[in-house]
């Protein structure tokens, strides 16, 4: 017995809600791989350690972890540019940029330059009092 009488809606036909379904995950995607990428680089760059001690521990992973990390950029800048946007639309220069230079070593192991003048070793400007 309803207070109210109503007709429920019929549900949309299930083409439009496949469709739904689809646009709904390409849209939670995007934001969700930025995500990831910040958190990474934030890991790295923002650490109590030093990143040279982060590359020191991946050890011969290094150079997987950073090719990953580089190839998740370049497919969030296909991504935007899809849509006729660029990368900074969706990921500031400042998640994905590196502060310091990286340097390939063997067996998969990575290095950094060493700072540039005036940076910490977290590739930070020194404040001078």
């Amino acid at each position: 017995m309803n207070l109210i009488p109503y007709t429920p809606a019929a549900p949309p036909p299930v083409e439009d809600q496949v469709a739904e379904a689809m646009l709904r995950n390409v849209n939670e995607e995007l934001p969700r791989r930025v995500g990831v990428h910040r958190e990474g680089y934030r890991l790295f760059w923002e650490s109590p350690c030093t990143p040279d001690a982060v590359l020191a521990s991946m050890g011969d992973k290094a150079q997987a972890v950073l090719a990953c990390a580089g190839e998740n950029v370049d497919h969030i800048s296909r991504l935007a540019a899809i849509v006729g946007k660029p990368l900074s639309d969706f990921l500031p220069a400042e998640f994905w940029v590196p502060r310091r230079a990286f340097i390939a070593g063997p067996n998969g192991t990575m290095t950094l330059a060493a700072p540039a003048d005036g940076c910490d070793a977290w590739g930070r400007a020194l404040v001078t009092p």
